[in-house]
């Protein structure tokens, strides 16, 4: 895998805290609402609660490379926002996972 350059990984640190907050907030709003009890929407319902999860995880995996231990990071606080909203993530995705018997 590519390193990413020092810069680069400032600006998605930067970012990520917001975009994990973000993402997440809105999967738990969406995945708490209750569809219709047709077969259509219930499935519905469910590949896009898929899709947040899937945004959520990428969201982490590129926390976790831009946030890796041997890199050199002036953001300490972004780095620790990170890791705090990866393990929410983290929570949110098994719970999704159990729920859903995947």
């Amino acid at each position: 895998m590519p390193e990413i350059e020092s810069g680069t990984r400032a600006r998605i640190a930067k970012f990520l805290p917001k975009a994990l907050e973000s993402a997440i907030a809105s999967y738990q709003l969406f995945s708490e609402q209750n569809p219709e009890q047709n077969s259509v929407e219930f499935k519905k319902h469910q590949d896009a609660c898929k899709v947040g999860i899937a945004h959520i995880e990428l969201l982490v995996k590129l926390a976790k490379r831009t946030t890796s231990t041997d890199a050199k990071s002036d953001n300490k606080r972004s780095e620790k926002e990170i890791l705090g909203l990866m393990e929410t993530a983290q929570e949110e995705i098994e719970g999704y996972k159990n729920m859903a018997g995947i």
